[in-house]
């Protein structure tokens, strides 16, 4: 399938290519469960063509080839019995491949028309066509006992379309995909329509042979699988709702195959997915042999992949668009007869991103990723064709007004940054000047408007990638908070002594200081923007702590950064002495006990006339008498004091007295103010502004709840310090977090009408969770596409919300956010494009364009593999 020219991506993932129509019959269904790690062959001998026509059928082996002839009563006979053998997992299907209309004399010549019968008739990814016949089907269907003996809850109409939809499709005796993509929008009840498929659809007993009843469910958390669980238990029969498990792969004695759904994390299947460098042992030793291969496989892999599931489900399944990802790959590899995609937002930056659902889906017709690229992208948009195919694969929905939900206000809230704040992100720029230097990289005037990806040298493209989005990260940092900067400005392979002076002696040189309020009130568009939230301004006018919109001023952290650095580089510093008792003398240069100590004894063994009565310093061209002896203190020896004392605790603590670190290390500013002097966190634009719309909403609205999101932790934290200086009970919210604190805080928040704010990380609290009892939202920063910034807003704007909602935006007027902003729009007509939300007019192909879409694109690639190896050999 893939050619010389293919990415190695590509290669790696060979394993789960899709499998061809050919195989639809005998193997989707009856060893379907395997297709993700079984390499399905593209023709079939004589033997095989015999085994899949159906046992009650007349035509012989021999017509069915266009031959004619007959067989003796025996023969038949045999022969009947050995089809039915091979045909249990067939019920649903009466017809192979060369007897079905949809395909034309036994070959894989697409019948146009069978095709076209599938597809929406106005091509649309929202089906209105064919609603109100799904509606009817859906409604018939959904009245019989065995449904009911599972469902408890009514389904909303547009709930009943979608499960009838997917119904329809597991039941298609022959399919180009083995499921869909549910891409309604958030809080439309995707996980309710998926309960009600499986209720509607189970196997039967003696259809359990060839793989389990359980439905498995990878959801992206453990939180989120309890809240599957709440879900299950809350729409399906009590004796139903019992036969849904957690995954846990310890436990084996639950037998995980018979229950009905069994919920999994996307960290548990990435985990018992065999490793990068197993794949490719696996690949190399047994690619030609389907059963070694699929044997090795399973016994490198975990549980998850050795069961034969009857369905898989992903929820959150935008988290499988990262081509070549391990994520990806461990999810393909699932052994499953159908395959479901949930997601509000199907794709969020280009086009590419859909392919990895035709991957996990097993469309047959897509082809290579390449192929999909040449065939339906053209200068980064779909073409009038894509829509044909992804009607045919995608429903999607948004809410209208027969949901009832409320209104939602989304306002951006435009402010200036401070002259503190640009003196940081100028210092940014110039130290991604220098990088670029080191790179040998040209340097624009004005790099702002110029696309450098064009520019740079192919060679040098990849030195240029990490210098650019270091520089936009830290800029990003700079202008949520100086905190953010904590890693760049105490790591030596960053800054010297030399440079954080330059950074200090910069901040000084600014005259007339003002308070980020004052600033802020100066911007001439401060009344139609900020303004408008002077309740929460006036609120912090009278805090006479200067973190709340004051003066900022960050000389005495910067004095703690410059001690760190003054040690790094002296003689202490180089030797790495574990020695925390350290002194400073005149001279500037920092010894601890060890290394004074060793000076004293070198001193005293000199000759009387060598000898000085005072010690000198060591340090090369210094020499200086050490004299004026002082104590040093540093940060990492305050972090390291307060962590030993048990009683001392760190600012910002929730009501659950939990605090958020990242993940690599602790954060020395904050630990290090716990335990000494203190040192006031300096004010922010975004925190400032944020903090005013925050306390307006508390004052104006005091019984509504508000979600906080940030990007980055050390802004997350500072905004604890504030609320608990105000006396505002909130919870954090974070993947920093365990499983049973991330657990209490959801709860926390839902249940105790005390907790008014949930301050929580972008990625971690932005998708998947039920908080209607929320209705106010806080974006502190942008994020690159406005499907994250829509899948944090629908935590709350969604079915169950009863009050109107309200979506605030802090934007500055740096450059850094023109671009995010210049990108969002940019991947906003893509995306809605793509999902045919900007409504464009909608083609129909004909019926030669038709077939050539839905022609089993892998066996004409592997065709051509075949034919290029051929004429390799015969050129060598």
């Amino acid at each position: 399938m893939y050619n010389a020219g293919d990415s190695q991506a590509e290669r790696s993932c060979s394993i789960i290519k899709p499998p061809s129509s050919y195989n639809e019959g005998q193997e989707r269904h009856q060893n379907s469960d395997d297709c993700a790690i079984t390499k399905s062959p593209l023709s079939k001998n004589e033997e095989q063509r015999k085994h899949i026509l159906p046992p009650d059928s007349s035509t012989s082996t021999e017509e069915a080839d266009g031959k004619t002839g007959h067989e003796r009563p025996s023969e038949k006979k045999r022969k009947r019995k050995h089809s039915r053998k091979n045909s249990k997992s067939l019920r649903h299907s009466k017809r192979s491949k060369l007897s079905d209309p949809q395909y034309k004399d036994g070959e894989d010549k697409v019948n146009a028309s069978r095709i076209r019968d599938k597809i929406p008739k106005d091509l649309s990814v929202r089906h209105e066509s064919t609603q109100k016949k799904e509606l009817r089907g859906g409604k018939k269907r959904f009245k019989s006992k065995r449904f009911k003996k599972i469902m408890l809850s009514e389904l909303a109409p547009h709930q009943v379309r979608v499960t009838s939809w997917m119904v329809k499709r597991e039941r298609e005796p022959l399919r180009q995909a083995c499921g869909g993509i549910i891409a309604y929008e958030m809080g439309l009840g995707k996980t309710v329509m998926s309960l009600a498929c499986i209720a509607a659809h189970r196997l039967r007993k003696k259809e359990r042979k060839i793989s389990c009843q359980a439905t498995l469910v990878i959801v992206p958390s453990s939180t989120l699988a309890t809240q599957w669980l709440g879900e299950a238990e809350k729409h399906w029969h009590a004796d139903a709702s019992s036969r849904v498990a957690i995954y846990n792969s310890a436990n084996r004695g639950l037998k995980f195959a018979k229950q009905l759904i069994v919920l999994a994390t996307y960290s548990q299947l990435r985990h018992e997915f065999p490793k990068k460098e197993q794949m490719k042992i696996l690949e190399s030793q047994h690619g030609d042999d389907n059963e070694a291969y699929a044997q090795e496989f399973k016994n490198k892999a975990g549980l998850l992949f050795q069961i034969n599931w009857f369905r898989v489900i992903l929820d959150e399944a935008h988290s499988i668009t990262r081509w070549a990802g391990r994520t990806f790959q461990a999810c393909c590899a699932i052994k499953a007869q159908h395959r479901w995609a949930l997601t509000g937002t199907p794709v969020s930056n280009n086009v590419l991103e859909f392919y990895p659902y035709a991957v996990f889906t097993k469309c047959d017709f897509i082809g290579s990723r390449r192929l999909f690229q040449k065939e339906y992208i053209d200068k980064g948009l779909t073409t009038d064709d894509f829509d044909t195919p992804l009607s045919y694969l995608m429903y999607r929905g948004t809410a209208d007004k027969s949901l009832n939900i409320p209104e939602t206000v989304l306002q951006d809230i435009s402010v200036t940054t401070s002259q503190e704040e640009e003196v940081l992100c100028r210092y940014h720029i110039s130290e991604y000047k220098e990088a670029k230097e080191k790179a040998a990289m040209p340097i624009y005037e004005r790099e702002q408007d110029e696309n450098e990806t064009r520019k740079v040298e192919p060679t040098k493209k990849r030195l240029w990638r990490p210098i650019e989005a270091t520089k936009q990260l830290r800029i990003r940092q700079a202008l949520s908070h100086p905190y953010c900067l904590e890693n760049f400005l105490m790591g030596s392979e960053y800054l010297d002594v030399q440079e954080v002076k330059e950074l200090v002696a910069r901040l000084e040189e600014i005259q007339g200081k003002k308070s980020i309020i004052e600033q802020l009130e100066a911007d001439d568009g401060w009344k139609a923007s900020l303004g408008q939230y002077d309740v929460g301004i006036d609120a912090l006018k009278d805090r006479d702590e200067p973190d709340f919109g004051g003066v900022f001023d960050m000389s005495k952290i910067l004095d703690m950064v410059l001690l760190q650095h003054a040690l790094q580089e002296s003689e202490c510093g180089k030797n790495n002495c574990s020695s925390q008792d350290l002194v400073r003398f005149k001279c500037g240069h920092i010894y601890c006990r060890a290394c004074l100590f060793e000076l004293m004894v070198q001193s005293s063994n000199q000759l009387d006339g060598q000898r000085t009565s005072t010690l000198k310093c060591s340090v090369s061209s210094c020499g200086q008498d050490l004299l004026g002896r002082q104590p040093v203190v540093t940060l990492e020896m305050m972090a390291a004091k307060a962590i030993k004392n048990k009683t001392s605790v760190e600012l910002g603590k929730d009501v659950l007295n939990n605090t958020v670190q990242p993940r690599t290390e602790e954060p020395l500013f904050f630990m290090a103010d716990s335990s000494g002097p203190r040192f006031i966190p300096p004010p922010s634009t975004r925190v400032t502004a944020t903090m005013a719309v925050a306390m307006t909403w508390l004052s104006e609205a005091p019984e509504d709840k508000m979600i906080i999101f940030t990007q980055f932790i050390p802004t997350l934290k500072i905004l604890g310090y504030f609320f608990l200086y105000l006396c505002v009970r909130f919870i954090y919210f974070s993947g920093t977090l365990s499983k049973q604190q991330q657990e209490q805080a959801i709860n926390a928040f839902r249940t105790d009408p005390t907790v008014m704010i949930m301050i929580s990380t972008l990625k971690s609290g932005g998708q998947a969770h039920n908080l209607t009892v929320a209705n106010r939202v806080i974006l502190v920063e942008p994020w690159w596409n406005k499907t994250a910034e829509k899948q944090a807003i629908g935590r709350v704007v969604r079915m169950g919300q009863k009050k109107k909602t309200y979506a605030v935006r802090i934007i500055t007027n740096h450059r850094v956010d023109d671009r995010v902003l210049h990108l969002q729009r940019t991947k906003e007509i893509t995306v809605a494009r793509m999902l045919q939300d900007d409504g464009h007019e909608r083609f129909h192909v004909d019926d030669k364009r038709l077939a050539d879409l839905f022609k089993p694109k892998v066996m004409e690639e592997k065709k051509k593999e075949k034919k290029s190896k051929k004429e390799s050999l015969t050129f060598e």
